[in-house]
């Protein structure tokens, strides 16, 4: 099992013993980024959905959020038609705005029922560090 980069060994025989090491990253974050980072993964966002119709008169599933006196640096929007499963491996959205609230979902069909659930995350020194996932939103599109 491997986490990283893969390396060919050769020359082994049946009861030898592998032990693999890897370069681990060094936290190295100020006070004030520790706090950031502390701050961020305790919050919690509460998701809420609405059917709207847009100006072009497309029907659309707006998603909103709560935020906190720290501006993201992203959010993540994840989107399913399942309640519990069928998140996927990736998020469906990466809105990276900051001090954004909302975002409209206009790929949507009438009488499927979306699931949402977003997380927020802040990038210090090249590393995301993410809010847990917010409550569950969804809408039945009419």
């Amino acid at each position: 099992v491997s986490n990283g980069a893969v390396t060919t060994v050769s020359g082994l025989k049946t009861g030898d013993k592998l032990v693999a090491t890897g370069a681990e990253k060094e936290a190295s974050l100020t006070e004030e980024e520790q706090k950031k980072v502390d701050t961020i993964t305790k919050f919690k966002l509460i998701a809420r959905s609405k059917q709207t119709k847009l100006r072009n008169g497309k029907k659309a599933i707006r998603i909103t959020w709560n935020t906190s006196e720290y501006a993201f640096d992203g959010v993540e929007v994840w989107r399913s038609t399942k309640r519990n499963s069928g998140y996927g491996k990736k998020p469906r959205w990466t809105i990276k705005a900051k001090n954004t609230k909302y975002y409209y979902n206009t790929a949507i069909k009438k009488g499927v029922r979306y699931y949402y659930k977003l997380r927020g995350y802040v990038e210090i020194n090249g590393t995301k560090y993410y809010t847990p996932f917010s409550t569950k939103a969804y809408r039945k599109v009419k």
